[in-house]
């Protein structure tokens, strides 16, 4: 496979395997976040931000992420030419502690963990960090979480335990959320 053509031609020849070595190596409940390959000055990057769905946290270990990155680069390495084998870099890792999740999908499964919600309310663009505690048809119910975020912008303290409705169309972005 040669990736050095165009730059149209070369990303779609090395995104259609990459992607497929991608899928064909996830092992121990992994699953792809995301997956991106892009040219930079310095050449191919190819990017893959691993979930395990066996975590609470989804985190995926350094261990896991250097032996997933070491299979990937052998199995692609096999597919290339060596000089395409120096064209390309390659970043595996999780997706992050505070990585955004997808709604409602994830409600469920980060259920236990606090997330950082950002909303409309009124026409202006909100944040607070909430517990999630039911889905209604196209209303989540949420109580606000007892962390240092809410507390320094006084919401915590107005709220309380109240539940807050919020209709699907007006959240904007979830995340998960770590209070330190």
């Amino acid at each position: 496979m040669d990736i050095n053509g165009s730059e149209n031609a070369g990303k779609s020849i090395l995104e259609r395997k990459a992607r497929e070595i991608a899928l064909d190596i996830l092992t121990n409940g992994m699953k792809i976040y995301d997956f991106s390959v892009g040219y930079t000055k310095n050449g191919w990057k190819i990017r893959v931000l691993l979930d395990k769905t066996s975590d609470p946290r989804g985190s995926v270990t350094i261990e896991e992420c250097e032996t997933y990155s070491r299979l990937f680069r052998m199995k692609l390495d096999a597919e290339i030419s060596e000089s395409d084998q120096k064209s390309y870099s390659l970043e595996v890792s999780s997706a992050g502690a505070e990585r955004e999740i997808s709604f409602p999908d994830d409600l469920e499964r980060f259920r236990e963990l606090p997330m950082k919600v950002s909303f409309l309310k009124e026409g202006t663009i909100r944040n607070a960090v909430l517990d999630y505690v039911r889905q209604e048809k196209e209303t989540i119910f949420w109580k606000m979480a007892a962390v240092k975020f809410n507390k320094n912008q006084g919401i915590y303290k107005k709220n309380g335990n109240a539940e807050i409705g919020i209709n699907i169309t007006d959240i904007q972005r979830i995340n998960l959320y770590l209070d330190f």
